[in-house]
């Protein structure tokens, strides 16, 4: 039997490999006699391997996913100040501080 894990291969790649191999050959006894046959052919050849790389592309990069960017303390205070729904303590860093002055120094003056 399969592994649990590389089951979602297993199904992706038959399931490509049927819109890429199978259907052309049935379309080549179902269109015998149009000018269009070749074409229609490599229409569906095309897609799957377009479709089927684009979903192995995502799958594995899906595998192991870069870590995300390293954040000081301080900024991710920032951040969060930034985001009016998320609640900051007032005495979190500096930059949180600074910012709050700034901000009533810009109200007495208006």
């Amino acid at each position: 039997m399969v592994d649990r894990k590389a089951l979602p291969l297993v199904i992706m790649t038959g399931f490509w490999g049927v819109v890429g191999i199978i259907l052309p050959i049935i379309v080549h006894f179902l269109m015998r006699g149009s000018p269009n046959k070749g074409i229609v052919q490599l229409m569906l050849m095309m897609t799957a391997a377009c479709c089927y790389l684009f979903w192995l592309c995502a799958f594995l990069f899906q595998l192991n996913p870069l870590i995300g960017p390293q954040l000081d303390s301080s900024l991710i205070a920032f951040i969060q100040a930034e985001w009016e729904n998320t609640p900051v303590k007032p005495t979190t860093t500096k930059l949180y501080r600074k910012k709050k002055k700034m901000t009533q120094n810009c109200h007495e003056k208006s």
